[in-house]
């Protein structure tokens, strides 16, 4: 989200999630906030799942963010199960930071995966705008034209051009991409006008909208920064932060039907020098599996598993009728922000320690590498399954 929300100098972007919070930047299950502090550092404000922060400062997680134009995410755009930081050099540079799924990243190097995006008012990751399971990028044009790029699901996009969607969208002062705001299952956007008015752009889940654009918000001409693009209280449903010229941080909690919770809790202060404000949620679905391996069933026990137990999972792969047996290399099977363990032979099964507090629901995951006949590129499907905490 760039554009005029602010002082020129001062830029301000939303994180994508959708349809529902999908992406937790540091692996605990709550949602996070990123920030690029005057410095340039990149800051890591760690939630509590509960609309509040661990601590009352960030935590840097890297340096030299000050140069960048836009810094934004499309949650998992690389396709490794991970979100992602996508950042704009003022060349026109579109460059990719992989996330390690842990608050940090993959590598310390960038991965450029565009050019000639400079001109751009606005840059927004809306998650799966088109359906097809992959994470899509937004822009907008100095014309007020709305861009698609759509994304390949391993980094890059599926053509080398830009299919427009919408045009007049030059007078929103600030646009977000707050994932599934209306509560249908598809993603949607929302643009704040001159007058401070907040309207909802549904996504029709195949690269366009749905009308009409109602009203849902008005009197927000006054934030100097907002946020979106998941959830940050908790209840399971995307939520915004709004900063005020006088560095307090709001909390608009979404109903998930379009609306607001009131009230709006003041959850900081001292933000007016942060930049690039991103909300990193979770936690939410597994992001959409690559090309199928088969039919893949993961099981993880029928009933609780106690505080400190072992969690015994099982996968079982069948070949696809009229596709060739996948090669498996190896099962990575994990809870997010828990246990790990790689299995390359089968019978693929794994007994992960669960330590969480009893009541607690979670998802386990089995992520399978593999191969395709006459072929040796690599390739990955994940599945999942919830799991209970007895108590």
């Amino acid at each position: 989200m760039v554009g005029r929300l602010i002082a020129p100098a001062l830029l301000v972007l939303g994180l994508l999630l959708a349809p529902a919070a999908r992406a937790d930047w540091s692996g605990d299950g709550k949602g996070d906030v990123l920030a690029v502090g005057p410095d340039g550092r990149l800051l890591q404000y760690r939630g509590t799942g509960t609309g509040g922060f661990a601590t009352a400062t960030g935590e840097p997680i890297g340096a030299g963010w000050g140069a960048f134009t836009a810094v934004f995410s499309s949650g998992d755009f690389s396709g490794d199960g991970r979100p992602d930081l996508l950042a704009r050099q003022s060349d026109g540079a579109l460059l990719m930071y992989r996330g390690d799924g842990f608050g940090g990243f993959a590598t310390g190097t960038a991965e450029k995966i565009g050019s000639g995006w400079q001109s751009f008012t606005a840059l927004l990751g809306p998650g799966d705008w088109t359906g097809d399971g992959k994470a899509d990028i937004l822009a907008r044009t100095q014309a007020g034209a709305l861009l698609l790029y759509r994304g390949n699901g391993a980094g890059g996009f599926l053509t080398g051009t830009a299919e427009q969607i919408g045009s007049g969208w030059g007078p929103f002062t600030a646009l977000l991409a707050p994932g599934d705001w209306s509560g249908d299952g598809r993603s949607d956007l929302l643009a704040r006008t001159q007058d401070g008015a907040l309207l909802l752009y549904r996504g029709n889940g195949a690269g366009g909208f749905i009308s009409p654009y109602p009203q849902v918000g008005s009197g927000w001409q006054g934030f100097t920064a907002l946020a979106s693009g998941g959830d940050f209280s908790g209840d399971g449903k995307p939520d915004i932060l709004a900063r005020n010229a006088g560095g307090g941080l709001l909390l608009y909690r979404g109903n998930g039907s379009g609306g607001f919770i009131s009230p709006y809790p003041e959850v900081g202060s001292g933000w007016q020098t942060l930049r690039s404000l991103m909300i990193v949620s979770g936690p939410g679905p597994p992001p959409p599996p690559p090309p199928a391996v088969g039919q893949v069933r993961i099981q993880a026990g029928l009933r609780c598993t106690p505080p400190g137990g072992r969690l015994k999972v099982n996968l079982k792969i069948r070949k696809r009728k009229g596709r060739s047996a996948p090669r498996v290399r190896r099962v990575v099977f994990f809870v997010k922000g828990g246990p790990k363990k790689v299995d390359k032979r089968r019978p693929y099964v794994a007994r992960l320690r669960i330590d969480r507090p009893a009541g607690q629901t979670g998802r386990v995951y089995a992520r399978v590498v593999f191969t395709r006949k006459h072929s040796k590129k690599l390739r990955r499907k994940t599945v999942s399954r919830r799991f209970v905490v007895c108590g």
